[in-house]
């Protein structure tokens, strides 16, 4: 049987982040040394515990999780043990309490938050772009709305946010920097130009008595919020390019510019 692809969700908009900060490493300072030998003497034999973002705990991210695992394994002689989660919070969590050694994949607004309340978390590395430098390490947030819904986002022919205010929408979580941060950022840009909404903020989106969508979903992950547009229960939603390719085919257009179906 041939595997449903998820064509028939339209790009409206799109918004280059911040280069990805891959993996975050945790742990007091004893423990690192012990990690970088393998073969000394006393080194420590406890498996590195690393966690996933409810993005990648997935099952079709497994043979990922599994290779990263296994040069994680190679470069410091110690097994692996991937934890997955269900919600950023969760991930975030296990990070700054110590419970977890290593966060893999995880964006710019996770590593503060995490980095605030444990000072000690720092940056293994980040991935590099197509030049092999981080001149060009970027990845894109889409807003994501079903084809069959297309023209009502458009003005003047032409694909805009314009129309999104009074929508369901679906973020990913508020610690998700393509999923949330990226493009409420743009939305508050666009609509704090208009009288109306010309003192817009973050709390106008999703705090208590926010008022400016008629109602706000989390998806807690890129996919579940793809879900949420394409089960009908949002209008529009927020996902990132470099997590949804898994799932979306392009059939129409070009890659990240917007209008592609």
């Amino acid at each position: 049987m041939k595997r449903r692809t998820f064509v028939k969700v339209l790009l409206l908009s799109l918004i280059t982040a911040l280069a990805a900060f891959a993996v975050i490493g945790c742990g007091d300072e004893s423990e690192s040394e012990n990690a970088g030998d393998a073969g000394g003497n006393g080194a420590s034999t406890d498996p590195i515990v690393v966690v996933w973002y409810p993005n990648e705990s997935s099952t079709d991210y497994e043979g990922a999780r599994n290779e990263f695992g296994r040069f994680v394994t190679e470069a410091t002689g110690r097994p692996v043990e991937h934890s997955l989660t269900t919600d950023y919070v969760i991930a975030l969590e296990a990070l700054a309490s110590g419970a977890a050694d290593i966060g893999a994949m995880m964006g710019p607004v996770g590593f503060i938050e995490v980095q605030e309340r444990s000072p000690d978390v720092g940056i293994l590395f980040v991935p590099s772009g197509p030049s092999g430098t981080l001149e060009d390490a970027v990845y894109f947030s889409w807003f994501v709305v079903p084809e069959a819904d297309a023209d009502n986002f458009k003005v003047d022919g032409e694909f805009s946010i314009e129309n999104i205010e009074d929508t369901r929408m679906s973020f990913v979580s508020n610690s998700s920097t393509s999923g949330f941060v990226i493009p409420s950022s743009a939305i508050i840009t666009e609509f704090g130009q208009t009288s109306e909404w010309a003192d817009i903020d973050e709390d106008d989106l999703v705090g208590p008595g926010a008022d400016f969508f008629s109602e706000v979903l989390f998806g807690q992950s890129h996919q579940g919020t793809a879900f949420n547009v394409i089960s009908g229960r949002a209008d529009v939603g927020t996902v990132a390019d470099v997590i949804m390719d898994t799932y979306f085919e392009l059939v129409e257009g070009e890659r990240n510019a917007v209008g592609a179906i």
